[in-house]
Order: structure tokens, then sequence, then C-alpha cells
């Protein structure tokens, strides 16, 4: 399939995904020169997954931070859909560096307890929400997660999209054993404190770099689930804050049909982030070795009087943000989770200092989002034609 267009519009360039059902290319859209992902079912099926993923993403398009659907259609009797292409997924970045930083692993949880809030207002359940399926965006969405990996996804209405569906036994282990919730563990059916559930142990392994039940890699189903049923919520967030401990004891008090309390959960991270005047950002945003390749190549051969200051200095290290970019006008106070103690900050409104994360000095070149992306794409240039 390697060079080969489809429908004379899409032209594929490389494999980037396969699995039994069907293979996900990356291709170029020949009538506006982008980059997208295109999905192709592997055989001729009545029942593509393809053509479900559609559907729910059809229903989400209006929705921020998704992956949006551009074309769909068959060829050679095979379904396919060309939609965003995306950026590299957080097993990726969680592979190179074996952890993440609280200051990322706050930014991470704030942005997917967003995806995930507006997936369930739209009616749908993940059911398999793992690093492998959560991708950094692409282009101006490179600071925005997306959830990728619909084919299990389901709806928690009934037919009339008013009744939740009923709880009830299912007959398997679900196919996402790791991130599981204790409860579909047991084989009940999924819903909306699962998906919760499983982004609790995602962000729990990306803070400690360990899950208890991944000490056996050969760990069966069954045996994950007893460590899951006999491991305490202490030993279990042994290495994180207190707040993730809370916010796992009140997602498994949930009841099947009750709807969680995202906003809750966000302020928790939130407070989290205050007490510890920590500055969320994700760990692999920008390096020291970007800001030095740009003003080494970057040097204009006249410097006007008022920018000599800036172009005449070494590129600037790696440091703390300036105050007057951390002020926050608001305070903020959210009740406790459990039985845990109020961990409202008493300096709610200090200036927030970030830990364990590079930051950067405050210099003009990094005033948005639109001006850092810009000068990636200024290094990857610059790097081709000085190797």
């Amino acid at each position: 399939m390697i060079d080969k267009t489809i429908d004379e519009r899409f032209l594929i360039r490389r494999k980037l995904h396969e699995n039994p059902n069907f293979t996900v290319y990356k291709a170029v859209d020949l009538k506006t020169s982008s980059k997208i992902a295109l999905k192709i079912d592997n055989e001729p099926s009545e029942n593509s997954l393809i053509i479900q993923e559609r559907e729910i993403l059809s229903k989400l398009n209006h929705r921020a931070a998704f992956p949006r659907v551009f074309v769909s259609g068959a060829t050679k009797g095979l379904n396919y859909i060309a939609q965003s292409y995306l950026g590299k997924s957080l097993q990726y970045y969680f592979e190179q560096n074996g952890k993440f930083s609280l200051a990322c692993v706050l930014k991470i949880g704030e942005e997917l307890l967003l995806r995930i809030e507006s997936l369930h207002k739209a009616g749908f359940i993940h059911r398999n929400l793992k690093p492998e399926n959560i991708h950094m965006g692409y282009g101006t969405n490179w600071q925005s997660l997306f959830i990728s990996g619909y084919r299990t996804t389901a709806k928690y209405l009934e037919d009339n999209d008013k009744d939740h569906i009923h709880i009830r036994r299912t007959y398997a282990f679900p196919e996402n054993v790791v991130y599981s919730s204790l409860n579909t563990s047991n084989k009940y059916l999924h819903s909306r404190r699962d998906d919760i559930e499983s982004l609790i142990y995602i962000l729990i392994h990306f803070l400690s770099g360990k899950l208890p039940w991944l000490a056996n890699k050969n760990a069966s189903s069954l045996e994950i689930k007893t460590i899951k049923e006999s491991i305490s919520f202490g030993k279990l967030c042994d290495k994180c804050p207190t707040e993730f401990l809370a916010m796992l004891r009140y997602t498994r008090s949930l009841q099947f049909d009750e709807e969680p309390n995202y906003e809750m959960l966000r302020n928790s991270l939130a407070m989290l982030a205050t007490k510890n005047k920590i500055v969320k950002s994700y760990d692999w945003s920008i390096n020291q070795e970007k800001v030095n390749f740009l003003y080494k190549v970057k040097q204009p051969k006249k410097k006007s009087s008022d920018m000599k200051k800036y172009l005449t200095c070494a590129a600037p290290e790696i440091g703390a943000f300036s105050p007057k970019q951390m002020n926050f006008n608001r305070s903020l106070a959210f009740p406790s989770i459990g039985n845990e103690s109020d961990c409202r900050s008493e300096e709610s409104t200090a200036e927030l200092v970030r830990t364990e994360t590079a930051e950067i000095k405050t210099f003009p070149e990094f005033s948005n989002k639109a001006e850092i992306l810009r000068m990636r794409q200024e290094f990857l240039r610059l790097r081709k034609e000085n190797p």
C-alpha cells in the first residue's frame, strides 16, 4: 500500500499501526496538501469497526480536541476513513523517560478529564483508555491531548438516549486488563466510573513509574484482578500525593449509573498544583537544545540598538518563570474527597514556580503558542540546512 493513492486523493506514505481489524497509515491529502491518518479495513466486513468509529467521531465533531473525520468511503471493497493526523502517543514519551514529573502528570490529568467528560456528555464511554490511545495533537494543536482507539467505545444510555443501561455481568475479562477498573475486571459492564478509574491508574503509573500488578510481566488477567482487589489504596498510591488516593477512593465509591463529579476531580488536581507551587506543563514541551540551536543559527547581520540586549546574549537557560507570568487572579477552594482532609492551600493566590519540570525564562520569542510553533518549524528547517 505504500506510495499508492486511494480514490485519486490520498497518497499513502507509511504504516503507523496495524491490528486484526484495520491498518492505520500516514498519508497526504493531495487536495489540501495536509497530513492525515488513513484507516483501512484489512478485510471486507459488514460490521466494520471503521464505520462504527466514523459514527462516533461524527457526533464528537463539534467538541474540542477530538480527531476529525474528513472523508470516508470504500476502495476495492474495503472501508476507509481519513481523519486528523495526531502526534506521538504518551506511551512513546513514557518509554523515553520511565516516568513523568508531577507538573506533567497534573497537566495530563487536567486535559484527559476534560476529554472524558466531553465523551461522556455525548453519551459514550471509551472502555479502553491506555497510554497508547492518548496522543499529542499535531500542528497548532501540539499542546492538546487527543484520545484515539474508539473500536470498543459504546453508549451507556438506552435507545431512548435518556435512561442509563442496567448493570449486568459479562462473560470475559476486559481487553485492557492493565488499566481496567476493578469492577470491569470482575466482569461487570462498563460505565462512566470505570473510565475515570482507568485514568487514575494511568496517572499513578506515569508519576511513580510502576503499578503493583506489572511487577510480574507474565501475570494473567485473573492474577491482575486479584492484586487490584487485595492491594490497599495507601500502598497503591504510596509514591503519589494523597489527592490521588482520595480520587481513587471517590471513584470506587460511585454507583454504576452515577455521573462522576468531573469538576471536583479537576479542582483536586488544581489544588495540588497550587499547594506545591507547580506550573502544569508537559515534560517534553521544549528543551534547551532547541533554544540553543535557534539562537546559534539566527543571528541577523545588523543589530538594532533596541534588540541588542536580546540578540547579543547567550541562549536563555532553563530557569524559573517570571513572577508576572505566574500570578493567579482567583483562589481555589475545593471540598475534600472521601475521608481525606481538606487540601486547601494556605496561599491559594501565591505566585507559582514550576518544580521538577524544565522551565524557560521570560523573553520575547516565547510570547505565545503560535510563536513557539513557528520556532519549532524553523528549528526543523534549519537543522536540515545545517546538518
